[in-house]
C-alpha cells in the first residue's frame, strides 16, 4: 500500500472491496480492506463503522465498540452506529449500555426489533 499513489477513488475501491468481503462472510479480509481505506482517509467514518461490524462478527466486541465510538464521536446522530454499538454491547454482555444505545437509535428513527430491546432486561 505504501507504494500506491493516493487517489481519492482508491479509497472507495478499498471500502467497496471490504463491503463485498463482508457480504461474503470473509470478515478478516473485509477488515484488511477497511484498514486500507482508513489508512488512506483516516476520518472515513463509514469505514470505521463497517470495520467495527466486521470485528463484531469475529467476536472482537471491544474492537467493534472502539471503532463505532469513533463514528459516534464524529456523528452523534448516526442511528446505525448506535444500533450497531448496541449489538456489540449486548454481545459483550453489557445489557444496560446496549439498552441505552437501542433507545437512542429509536429516538433517531431506527427500527430496533422489540426482541432486542427486551433482551436488555
Amino acid at each position: 500500500i505504501l507504494d500506491l499513489k493516493i487517489n481519492p477513488n482508491l479509497v472507495s475501491a478499498y471500502y467497496n472491496m471490504g463491503a463485498a468481503f463482508y457480504e461474503l462472510g470473509y470478515f478478516q479480509k473485509a477488515i484488511k480492506a477497511f484498514n486500507s481505506a482508513i489508512y488512506l482517509k483516516p476520518d472515513y467514518a463509514m469505514a470505521f463503522l463497517a470495520r467495527g461490524m466486521a470485528k463484531g462478527q469475529l467476536g472482537d466486541f471491544e474492537g467493534s465498540i472502539n471503532d463505532i465510538n469513533k463514528v459516534i464521536d464524529k456523528d452523534s446522530i448516526n442511528r446505525v452506529a448506535y444500533y450497531d454499538r448496541g449489538i456489540a454491547y449486548l454481545s459483550f454482555g453489557q445489557k444496560s449500555k446496549a439498552k441505552v444505545d437501542f433507545k437512542r437509535a429509536i429516538e433517531l428513527g431506527f427500527d430496533v426489533p422489540l426482541e432486542l430491546l427486551n433482551s436488555c432486561k
